[in-house]
């Protein structure tokens, strides 16, 4: 019995050490297969990591290669599928990516798709390159800082190379750039399309909805279009039934949240219902059932129609967010303010409000149609900082503090950015003049906004600094501070008393999603 034991074991040896050969055997055939693969110019399809234990290394090359010889295999890959990538090779394009991507390096990234969109020739690839470089550019990253033209061209070859879904985005761009006909094409495309069930790109019903109110507003004013108000009609009825609050013509369920969405959505509201109200009870009635036929037999119907303008409408086509056209240009401040020389020394909050809160003003701004309200933070005797989306449509711009009134105009405006710069005549009593940049802001640091909101003289809430952000270019504070209608255009500032931000707007859809663009944005740095 103790015979067969033994032989049985020596067999098992055997089988070990033949398969242990084999296995080293196919090892060393793999280092040298990619070795010569190497040699040979080939892209592999994982990079190597440049790092002494690296995982796949040894089963690469071998468990005896040195970190010198690491680098130069590195560097030879990374060689090998870049000149595979200049003659539009996918599969590089891929491994450089992936590479790039999993080294955390933006810049690289970005650099590797702009090379592909010069010589690559795979469409689906290009639009997938496209619409990289779009959110690369559009959030801003490590190595690549925001860049707004760079994130509207990207996006334009996104949708050039057959990206639908970003459609939508592009059109808004567009529109908010003032290219109305471009912008009409896309929304039509993404409304109508063959027939009203048969829109060719993948979108959302709330964005369906968005769309459709855009081109009945553009149809009513004649914006990339011909004027019509039977079309503008159709399209406004087909986009407020499935509208979330049709009663303010927006398709969230409560655009009063929103801040500036709210305005601009309530006079474009008041702008369409004025021209519909001039529509005879006959049309209106005809539209109306045209608008609920939902084949796209309703849509031909209207369009077959004969429209002829009515008279000049005393109401013209609202400014829309991102829009705002003034007889005023960008000027950042400059100054002591802008120094940022802040304190170092905090101080209760109590202290921080009296110290700070006479500051903080009131601002009304009238216009023919409406009434804006919000707040205003004096940073020098003569000058106020604030949020452009109040001032949209003003007529007159009246600061209001305790009995004090005071008339004041727009001295600077960057619509796009949200920041504008109001200018009175005489000495204003109290005003800030210390202020921290947003690079000694310090995420979970204390802060308190003060402000106006819903109209309540000045009022403090206090909250964290949850992160930084940018939109746009410009840097912006994400805090959990409690921010009300009203509260647009106030001061958030640290426990120090240093201005930090100004109070811009919320997500209402998140919890404390508030945010507030850093106050060394409006300098001149």
């Amino acid at each position: 019995m103790s015979l067969k034991l033994s032989r049985a074991w020596v067999v098992i040896a055997i089988v070990l050490m033949v398969s242990a050969c084999a296995s080293k055997s196919r090892d060393v055939s793999a280092v040298r297969r990619n070795m010569t693969d190497l040699n040979n110019g080939v892209c592999p399809s994982d990079i190597i990591y440049p790092q002494e234990n690296a995982p796949g290394v040894a089963a690469r090359y071998g468990a005896q290669v040195s970190y010198a010889e690491l680098a130069s295999y590195w560097q030879r890959e990374v060689d090998n599928c870049s000149r595979q990538l200049e003659s539009g090779n996918t599969k590089a394009l891929q491994s450089l990516v992936k590479h790039w991507h999993f080294r955390g390096d933006a810049g690289e990234v970005a650099r590797t798709y702009k090379r592909y969109l010069k010589v690559g020739n795979d469409t689906p690839t290009l639009g997938m390159a496209s619409a990289s470089l779009f959110r690369i550019y559009s959030a801003g990253e490590r190595g690549v800082p925001v860049d707004p033209a760079a994130s509207f061209k990207y996006l334009g070859l996104a949708v050039k190379y057959g990206r639908s879904e970003l459609k939508r985005n592009y059109a808004d761009e567009l529109y908010n750039r003032g290219l109305d006909a471009d912008a009409f094409k896309l929304y039509y495309e993404l409304a109508a399309g063959i027939s009203e069930n048969q829109s060719p790109d993948p979108i959302s019903p709330l964005e369906l909805c968005e769309v459709k109110l855009r081109l009945g507003d553009m149809y009513f004013h004649g914006m990339g279009t011909n004027e019509n108000w039977y079309l503008g009609y159709y399209f406004w009825q087909r986009g407020l039934a499935v509208a979330g609050s049709p009663r303010w013509g927006s398709c969230v369920e409560d655009n009063f949240i929103y801040g500036g969405r709210y305005d601009a959505e309530n006079r474009r509201r008041k702008s369409v219902e004025e021209r519909i109200g001039r529509l005879t009870p006959g049309e209106v009635q005809l539209l109306k059932r045209a608008s609920q036929d939902a084949s796209g037999r309703g849509l031909r119907e209207v369009a077959a129609m004969s429209f002829e303008r009515r008279g000049q409408s005393h109401i013209q086509r609202p400014l829309q967010t991102g829009r705002l056209r003034m007889q005023s240009s960008w000027m950042p401040l400059d100054g002591e303010f802008c120094t940022m020389k802040g304190s170092n020394r905090n101080k209760s909050w109590s202290e921080v409000f009296e110290l700070r809160s006479n500051a903080i003003w009131r601002v009304m701004s009238a216009g023919a149609s409406k009434i804006s309200r919000g707040s205003a933070v004096a940073v020098s005797a003569t000058s106020l900082v604030t949020n452009c989306h109040l001032l949209e449509s003003h007529q007159t711009i009246t600061l209001r503090r305790g009995n004090a009134e005071i008339p004041a105009r727009l001295a600077a405006l960057d619509s796009k950015g949200d920041r504008c710069i109001l200018q009175v005549d005489d000495p204003l009593p109290s005003y800030v003049t210390r202020a921290k940049g947003h690079g000694r802001v310090k995420i979970g640091e204390d802060v308190a906004a003060i402000g106006n909101p819903k109209g309540l003289n000045a009022s403090l809430s206090r909250g964290i600094v949850a992160q930084k952000r940018s939109r746009d270019g410009l840097v912006l504070l994400q805090t959990d501070t409690a921010l009300s209608m009203g509260s647009s255009g106030g001061g958030l500032f640290d426990s120090a008393g240093n201005l930090v931000g100004i109070t811009t707007f919320t997500i209402a859809s998140g919890e404390s999603l508030n945010f507030a663009i850093a106050i060394d944005e409006f300098c001149r740095l």
